[in-house]
């Protein structure tokens, strides 16, 4: 309104702290022109007009950036509030993203982050799917959070391919002194793969299963659909989708998650392994 604001004179007329008044005029409002005029009261500059103006977007993408930290460890959420000078996570924004919490693995996080920086060659051991220990040489590409768990991404020299590693599983990190080139042709390879897929499943070939969708899987899949997946036929209560993916285990731990909406048509093999599930399942209820 052109007015010129009294600190004191407004902490008394909203009953709180003079602190509080001065944290809203010098954080909460910073996209606005404040300032002091030559009696330290407190004056807008510039009437606020488009969001150009208010340079609101970068304030808008701070707070979502905070609210999405702050479903990450704490030790990011911490860094966050410290970074953006906000003691809340978001005040504006609420987000449900969250991943599983490192615990005991924020070194080794640290380790492979400045292994990846530097392009340093890593050995560590790595326990697989088949819980057996096994001593593996990597040169790491990309640390990569998909569906809120943690992966390391690389080229590993011990199989001589690029593999994905489930950073909770990896263990007596050594950082090799020798650095190395990437490969730009893995590493775009490695980028394509992450972005039609939500799974840290690396492979060359891809392949694509054929589904029908009904019921609530349709209607719930229709307004948040994974990246992988696509629809190819709609209809009133049902429609046909196909899902890309490397490993027969994302598929099928896509359907059971809907069962019975969702039904595999293609690959036959994927379909009747659906049925042995479904079957072993029927044997543990009796």
């Amino acid at each position: 309104m052109g007015e010129a604001l009294d600190v004191k004179e407004l902490a008394r007329e909203f009953n709180v702290s003079v602190r509080t008044i001065q944290k809203d005029l010098n954080q909460r409002l910073t996209y606005w022109d404040i300032g002091k005029d030559q009696n330290g009261r407190y004056v807008l500059f510039k009437k606020p007009g488009s969001l150009k103006d208010l340079n609101i977007i970068d304030f808008l993408a701070r707070d979502l950036i905070c609210s999405l930290i702050t479903g990450l460890d704490e030790h990011f959420s911490q860094t966050a509030r410290k970074f953006f000078n906000t003691e809340s996570n978001s005040p504006a924004i609420l987000t449900n993203f969250s991943a599983e919490p490192l615990e005991g693995q924020i070194k080794t996080l640290i380790l492979l982050y400045q292994a990846v920086q530097f392009r340093q060659s890593l050995v560590f051991t790595y326990i697989n799917l088949k819980k057996e220990q096994k001593n593996y040489f990597v040169n790491p590409y990309k640390l990569a959070l998909l569906d809120g768990y943690w992966y390391l991404l690389g080229f590993c020299k011990t199989d001589n391919k690029i593999k994905s590693f489930y950073i909770k599983n990896i263990s007596h990190v050594q950082v090799s002194p020798e650095t190395f080139e990437p490969d730009k042709k893995l590493l775009v390879q490695v980028e394509e793969n992450l972005k039609q897929l939500k799974s840290a499943w690396l492979k060359p070939e891809m392949k694509t299963a054929r589904l029908k969708i009904k019921g609530d899987a349709y209607r719930y899949l229709g307004r948040n659909r994974p990246s992988n997946l696509s629809f190819v036929e709609k209809e009133m209560d049902y429609c046909l989708a196909e899902m890309k993916y490397f490993q027969e285990t994302e598929v099928l731990m896509f359907v059971k998650k809907w069962l019975p909406d969702i039904i595999v048509l293609e690959p036959p093999e994927l379909s009747e392994q659906i049925k042995e599930i479904l079957k072993e399942y029927l044997k543990f209820l009796k």
